[in-house]
């Protein structure tokens, strides 16, 4: 896969851990935290985004929320041609039942 572009907007989360893990497994992709006035993205990863966010990145081919639910996302006007990708489990359903 060529180079892409994927920008990182979680609320409420140390993008560091992040950014490096992205780096590492790909290492063409151009990774950036988002701030506003940002370069358009290809892919984005994010939990609790601000519709400033989705309003800017139209382009997005993908949005990966790495919380286990979407519904706040699905509350926001998002980009025509993204597609939604959400964590099924990932171990949590275990976790909150205790």
């Amino acid at each position: 896969m060529g180079a892409f572009h994927i920008t990182f907007c979680c609320s409420n989360t140390e993008p560091e851990p992040w950014l490096e893990g992205l780096r590492a497994a790909l290492p063409k992709a151009q990774v950036s935290v988002w701030q506003s006035g940002a370069a358009l993205a290809d892919y984005a990863v994010v939990w609790a985004p601000p519709q400033q966010f989705m309003d800017e990145q139209l382009q997005l081919k993908g949005i990966f929320n790495i919380g286990a639910g979407v519904d706040a996302l699905m509350k926001l006007r998002l980009p025509p041609n993204a597609v939604v990708v959400r964590l099924e489990d990932a171990g949590m359903a275990v976790q909150m039942a205790e």
